[in-house]
Formats: structure tokens, C-alpha cells, sequence
């Protein structure tokens, strides 16, 4: 099960940015997060690598979006529990795995 989260650029003009606001917003895969300076933060969450995909496709295809930027995209396997993130003590992230009590050190 993908989960993305997204920074999606909109246009300057009141239209354009009010028409792919509200289809954005329409769309039940998708929470909507902060928005400001004409960015909007959002989540995908879709039960496919496939439907994420179509999804990134819809959103950079609406009149009013002029880019998307990735913050995350993280893939859960539903036979496995999601690893844990926190910061070891250099301050690197660190994902936990509870399932095999592993770390993997990311930077």
C-alpha cells in the first residue's frame, strides 16, 4: 500500500488555483495538509503502486498544477509491521523493523 506525500505547486491565477483546489479536495485517496505561498501539502494513500502512479498522473494533469515535488513515498507490505523511524545518537534517522528488531541506518 503506497503512501506519498506530495508538495504540489498551484498557479498564481485565482481560477486555475481555485478549480484544482477543489478537485484536489474532492479526491478521497488524497489529504489535503497546509497551503501556503501556493504550495499544498498532501497525502496519497492508494491500495496500488499502479493506482499511485494514475493518481500522480491526474494531479499533474489538472489545469492549475505547475509541479509536484516528493517529500516520502513509502511502500507497507501487509504481511509486515511498518518499521518505526526515530534518530539514533549521531542524529541520523533510523528505521526500526519490530518484526525482526533490525536497524537501518538512512541519512
Amino acid at each position: 500500500m503506497p503512501v506519498s506525500g506530495l508538495v504540489v505547486s498551484l498557479s498564481d491565477e485565482p481560477q486555475p488555483l481555485a478549480a484544482a483546489l477543489a478537485a484536489i479536495g474532492r479526491e478521497k485517496r488524497i489529504t489535503m495538509g497546509v497551503f501556503e505561498a501556493n504550495r499544498l501539502a498532501i497525502v496519497l494513500d492508494t491500495a496500488s503502486s499502479d493506482e499511485d502512479r494514475q493518481l500522480w498522473e491526474w494531479l499533474g494533469s489538472l489545469p492549475g498544477v505547475s509541479f509536484i515535488e516528493v517529500a516520502f513515498v513509502g511502500f507497507e507490505r501487509p504481511d509486515e509491521s511498518p518499521p518505526v523511524r526515530t534518530r539514533n545518537a549521531h542524529n541520523n534517522f533510523v528505521d526500526i523493523n519490530i518484526d525482526s528488531a533490525t536497524e537501518n541506518d538512512t541519512m
